[in-house]
């Protein structure tokens, strides 16, 4: 999505809603928030990794991880014990 650009998925009523709760937090009530955020999406991508490669251990995980967060070329570097 491009910045700027709104999502189908919400009425305008809804995200006008929340752009106003937005205004009204702090700039530590905004950061905590994105750190939720930033958490339950990391939680997420754990949880598709396991359901990919059951029984991977946590250093592949981690490679994983990296890999789809930064791409394949970093990941090998940064891993290259790991990389296949």
């Amino acid at each position: 999505m491009a910045p700027g650009a709104r999502p189908d998925d919400t009425t305008r009523e809804i995200r006008d809603l929340v752009t106003a709760r937005y205004r009204t937090m702090t700039v530590a009530e905004r950061m905590h928030r994105f750190t939720q955020m930033q958490a339950d999406v990391e939680r997420i991508a754990v949880a598709g990794i396991r359901a990919q490669h059951p029984g991977i251990d946590d250093e592949h995980l981690r490679y994983e991880l990296f890999r789809r967060r930064y791409g394949g070329a970093l990941a090998r570097e940064v891993y290259p014990q790991l990389s296949d």
